[in-house]
């Protein structure tokens, strides 16, 4: 049988002890919209080969009482193909619920059926029907020598005689076959002596037998068996997972898994224990639990037992615990002063910053990543705001890398127009470390909060071009005086001379509909001095600084020039990001620069690059950039396309050094 067969098993098929009968079980109603038009169609179309839909049929029909089910189901019944004979098993236990006041006359008759599968199926259903009715079938079954018939009248005797039938049902437990693993643990439970517990948990510990025991225990809620079910925890392993284990604790009374919890942890056997703290951490989440559990993590020194019951203690109501947390922060080992930061974390009322303080500076790098993280999660409003930048630094100047990228984390988030000096001077001393790769996630914070002349130095650093003087607009299209120019091709004056103290006359249309034609105006402009202020270097070139500048021309080209000066001449790397839809021009040293453009639709983007050879000394750099800002309706929003980022680089992509003229 294929994995996915016997999942399915699982999931279709009537779960051990859970039959609905006239004696105990109130049934579903169907649920809306109805599938009982597709459960006929699988149960009557195809053959025992299509046992997979049949069965969820069955189990459908049944279990949600559809009217007029019975013949569907009893043609499966007549059915006595020696293929269809576990079908035929599934319909008696169907037609008992469909029918439950002919439930025993079902029973007797399939009782001697020749298909074991069918006979066990009428044992099945004798657990669930009265004891004056299923007795007589049993004794009748007794004679049936079949390890399932067997097994399956075990489980019927054991739900109606209780700790009676250990009598007949112990000596068959020393040899279960591997197909009777659930009717023997349904046996086992429904006794529930400390004999049949013990024998249930040697049951349990047959390779791949639990799984199995788990299904045949669903539905008997003994309290007896709260320390077996804690047992299983710790047999798992990967193959049962915690949250079924829970599910099958569940009816049980929460007392008795409790007391259970108590004697496993007072035990102080490192399995029983962690086991118990699993539960608590997953699912119970029992603060009464609190002390035993403690008691038992400080008499252990196993390692997986401490850092288990830690995260359970969490679970329960962390600030009840929070001494036990800050105790371990000077543990010996690394791993667990960073899980108890963990648990620390957790409490609501604790004062992080007061109590990790010197987790930051541990020697083990792990340590201080857990502080940084618990760091995180701390709300604005308990941060030492005064304090921040410098509580911080020494993580920023770690040598660790991943230290100081989890401090800039931290720290970001928190920049703020009372800190964010402090916060540039923190990243002058990280680029001077460690280059400029680390530095940026704050550059966005930091440059929002200091003045734009401040950040020039940082993203110099980076190689971006930050500090520029720039004039515009000139007109372009429609906005020229008189006819309309390509103001890309027209060589306005920064293109003949630059001179930053010039102011020039500029003639345009100060009229942006066409059907009204044109109506000259002019404005005098100059140079205005400009520092990029944005993380990414891009200089937005209708702006200066933070200031706008006064561009009557949404269509027009503006012109952005700077000097710099290099200590030594040579090949460099010259890296432009514009606007995909502007026209754009650069000169070095008044020679025009071939760029290559590198489209990039999604981000709208040009990267345009060029690898021209600096002169030592002055070089003058000039961009024309030429746009159209304009909006097709007076409401939309109107963003600038006219802007660009240079970063300036040697041929091996490091930062150039430079000063400005």
């Amino acid at each position: 049988m294929t994995n996915f067969r016997i999942i399915l098993f699982a999931a279709v098929l009537l779960p051990a002890g859970s039959l609905p009968t006239q004696a105990n079980t109130e049934r579903s109603p169907e649920p809306v919209p109805s599938a009982a038009a597709q459960m006929f169609g699988q149960l009557e179309s195809g053959d025992w080969r299509n046992w997979i839909e049949k069965a969820e049929a069955l189990d459908y029909l049944s279990r949600y009482e559809v009217p007029d089910a019975a013949p569907a189901v009893q043609k499966v019944l007549d059915d006595m193909d020696p293929n269809n004979r576990w079908l035929r098993g599934r319909a008696v236990i169907a037609m008992a619920r469909i029918d439950p006041a002919n439930a025993i006359t079902l029973v007797k008759a399939s009782a001697g059926d020749p298909q074991v599968e069918v006979r066990a199926a009428a044992a099945e259903v004798c657990a669930e029907l009265p004891a004056g009715l299923a007795g007589p079938v049993i004794q009748s079954l007794l004679a049936d020598k079949t390890p399932l018939v067997h097994f399956h009248m075990l489980a019927a005797m054991a739900r109606h005689q209780g700790e009676a039938a250990w009598q007949l049902a112990g000596p068959a437990m020393a040899d279960v076959p591997a197909n009777c693993i659930e009717p023997a643990a349904r046996t086992l439970g429904w006794i529930g002596t400390e004999a049949a517990r013990a024998r249930l948990l040697e049951l349990a510990r047959k390779d791949g037998a639990l799984a199995g025991v788990l299904r045949g225990l669903e539905g008997i809620t003994a309290p007896a068996l709260a320390p077996f079910y804690l047992e299983s925890i710790t047999l798992s392993g990967d193959k049962v997972s915690l949250s079924d284990v829970w599910q099958a604790m569940q009816g049980i009374e929460r007392d008795a898994v409790i007391a259970a919890c108590r004697q496993a942890l007072a035990s102080g056997e490192e399995k029983q224990v962690q086991a118990v703290a699993r539960l608590i951490a997953g699912h119970l989440r029992e603060p009464a639990l609190g002390e035993a559990l403690q008691a038992a993590m400080q008499n252990s020194q196993d390692r997986a037992t401490r850092l288990l019951s830690l995260s359970a203690l969490s679970c329960t109501g962390a600030d009840l615990f929070r001494d036990v947390f800050v105790a371990h922060l000077s543990h010996e080992d690394a791993q667990v002063r960073a899980f108890a930061i963990g648990c620390l974390a957790q409490c609501m009322e604790a004062d992080l910053y007061q109590l990790l303080e010197a987790a930051l500076s541990d020697p083990d790098p792990s340590v201080g990543l857990a502080a940084l993280g618990a760091l995180r999660t701390v709300p604005r409003e308990r941060r030492p705001e005064g304090k921040l930048i410098a509580y911080l630094t020494p993580s920023l100047l770690s040598a660790d890398a991943a230290i100081r990228r989890e401090a800039v984390a931290v720290v970001a988030p928190a920049i703020n127009p009372d800190n964010g000096a402090e916060g540039l001077k923190v990243m002058r001393q990280m680029q001077e470390r460690f280059g400029t790769g680390e530095t940026k996630p704050l550059m966005d914070a930091v440059f929002r909060m200091v003045p734009d002349v401040d950040t020039a130095e940082i993203l110099q650093g980076q190689g971006f071009v930050a500090r520029w003087h720039v004039i515009g607009s000139f007109p372009a299209g429609f906005g020229a005086p008189a006819q309309d120019v390509d103001a890309f091709a027209t060589a306005y004056p920064p293109e003949k001379n630059i001179d930053l103290s010039e102011r020039i006359k500029v003639a345009y249309n100060s009229k942006t509909d066409k059907r009204f034609g044109k109506e000259v105006a002019e404005l005098e402009i100059g140079w205005v001095a400009a520092t990029v202020e944005n993380a990414d270097g891009t200089l937005f070139m209708t702006r200066a600084g933070r200031s706008e500048l006064q561009l009557p021309l949404k269509h027009g080209a503006s012109y952005a020039c700077t000097g710099i000066t290099v200590a030594k001449g040579g090949e460099v790397r010259m890296e432009f990001l514009f606007n995909m839809k502007a026209q754009k021009k650069v000169w070095l040293n008044g020679k025009e620069l071939k760029l290559e453009s590198k489209i990039d639709n999604t981000q709208g983007i040009d990267t345009a690059t060029a690898t021209p050879n600096l002169l030592a000394g002055n070089n003058s750099i000039l961009v024309k950039v030429v746009s159209d800002d304009g909006s097709p309706a007076w409401w939309a929003p109107r963003v600038s396309t006219r802007g660009f980022s240079l970063n300036l680089t040697d041929t091996e992509g490091r930062p150039l050094k430079w000063t400005h003229e």
